[in-house]
């Protein structure tokens, strides 16, 4: 966009005269070959047709000024494109460009000598300064030069991860071939996405074991649907035993027949992380189905669900099946849980681990082993604790196992370690389709299966959640107090993870 600033009669000052915005949208061609497209915008005045000022003679219209953009891949003399700049007009530019979008703004200044004096700078789609620009001035031709490196694309390296751009590059993940420019782009490479991506059609899950990292860079992926697999552990990712963070997954409808089924990963093993991630929407599989991940092994952490999971047996909001080295950390779910079988939980159906400090408002329900919380917890060294479930109605949809019903955890043995952990006072508990006066084998301790009694007053208020009369969390008063490292604040009637 060329717009005028200000007009000012010649004088001793430097004055600014216009600025020239050139908006740089690259796609990708078949031939490794980049399309860019060239915006220039006109601003106001008389027929397109901008003098430098009033008076002012002997220069050029900023309709006879020419832009040129020059593309100067390494080992390549460039290709070049000049603009006109007679209004507003798009021109194409192909030429070996980095994928993504680049801002340059450049500034004319017409000096106290009559002579013109172009300076600007580029930035990418998330606003980091670039430093492969440079921007010159002639009588009337200012050349804005990108000399594009390949590592702008990425190297694949923690320092320079690989950019996923678009749902091409969102494929290629994981999938890199040899002798394209997706080379490199392996299952342990690392990746950082830069703006937020549409998917468009079924989504095939990016196969094997992830064991770099991928960094969500908090956009959003948006349209993830698989209707159709066939195979086991089926999610954005397969597997992953590397990082996936700061991801946020939208408008999910995953609805197939198989087991190790979560929007983020079919299954979370050996020293894999899911930090800081977001999933909404529908999943439904069969048995060990999650909103973040079926099966987990590691470290779910900082994440939530809203939305539908249902399936067979072990169900959960965050996780089908924390299996023995799995943590469920800072997480929450709201929405709904269910199962036709057994196992069912507001975070985790089955808990071979740890679960703690976690929350549920999803209404869960099964045939036994229901919980908030937990669906069960089957081990003395088992533990779910500081957690509180906030849910409106457990229910057991077909007469089911006596006494595998709870507030936090519905099936446990003897010993079982519960800590510290509360339940909604007038949760419903459901019986086929009959409300009952309360839950089997009632046990509303912090260390029984239904939790101390929480009144929706109490779990309203920050104060309580933060006192040792609740889960003692340390809660902050907005999310800029807020961090990865404290990641509660209060917002909205409730507690919310820092990156809301």
């Amino acid at each position: 966009m060329v717009k005028i600033k200000k007009r000012y009669p010649l004088g001793i000052n430097c004055l600014l005269l216009f600025s020239l915005i050139v908006v740089l949208s690259s796609c990708f061609s078949p031939y490794a070959e980049d399309e860019a497209t060239v915006t220039i915008d006109l601003g106001s005045g008389t027929a397109g047709r901008m003098s430098y000022g009033p008076g002012v003679s002997g220069y050029p219209y900023v309709s006879d000024l020419r832009f040129e953009v020059v593309f100067t891949p390494t080992g390549s003399s460039g290709t070049r494109k000049t603009i006109t700049a007679d209004g507003p007009r798009t021109d194409r530019i192909r030429g070996i460009v980095a994928p993504g979008e680049y801002r340059v703004t450049v500034e004319v200044f017409l000096l106290a000598d009559q002579s013109l004096y172009a300076s600007g700078q580029a930035v990418d789609s998330a606003g980091v300064l670039l430093d492969f620009v440079s921007i010159t001035m002639g009588s009337n031709l200012i050349t804005v030069r990108m000399n594009m490196d390949p590592d702008v694309r990425g190297l694949g390296t923690p320092e320079k991860p690989f950019k996923v751009y678009d749902e091409t590059s969102m494929k290629m993940v994981g999938r890199g071939e040899a002798g394209t420019q997706y080379a490199g782009w392996t299952l342990s490479a690392h990746y950082i996405l830069i703006r937020d991506i549409p998917l468009t059609g079924e989504w095939t899950r990016i196969p094997g074991v992830f064991t770099g990292t991928f960094d969500g860079n908090r956009k959003t992926i948006s349209g993830l649907t698989i209707t159709s697999a066939t195979a086991v552990q089926q999610g954005l990712f397969q597997g992953n035993s590397g990082t996936i963070k700061n991801l946020g997954l939208v408008g999910v409808n995953i609805n197939i027949n198989e087991s190790a089924v979560g929007g983020i990963a079919g299954g979370n093993t050996g020293s894999g992380r899911v930090e800081n991630c977001y999933v909404i929407g529908s999943i439904s599989g069969s048995s060990n189905i999650g909103g973040i991940v079926g099966n987990n092994q590691s470290i779910v952490e900082n994440c939530y669900f809203t939305g539908s999971v249902n399936g067979t047996s072990s169900i959960g909001g965050i996780a089908g099946n924390n299996q023995p080295g799995g943590r469920l950390v800072n997480c929450y779910s709201t929405g709904n849980v269910s199962g036709s079988g057994t196992i069912i939980g507001g975070i985790a159906g089955a808990n071979q681990n740890i679960v703690e400090n976690c929350y549920s408002t999803s209404s869960v329900s099964g045939v036994g082993a229901v919980g908030g919380i937990a669906g069960n917890n089957l081990q003395v060294t088992y533990t779910v604790e500081n957690c509180v479930a906030l849910n409106d109605t457990i229910t057991d949809t077909l007469d089911g196992i006596v006494n595998t019903f709870g507030r936090v955890v519905g099936g446990i043995i003897s010993g079982s370690t519960l800590q510290n952990n509360h339940g909604r006072d007038g949760m419903q508990f459901i019986r086929n389709t009959t409300p009952q006066a309360t839950f089997p084998d009632l046990d509303d301790t912090v260390t029984g299966k239904d939790g101390a009694d929480v009144t929706t007053t109490q779990a309203g208020n920050r104060t309580w959640w933060e006192s040792p009369a609740g889960p003692g969390w340390t809660i902050h008063a907005n999310r800029v107090q807020a961090s990865e490292a404290s990641p509660w604040y209060w917002g909205g009637g409730r507690p919310r993870l820092w990156f809301e």
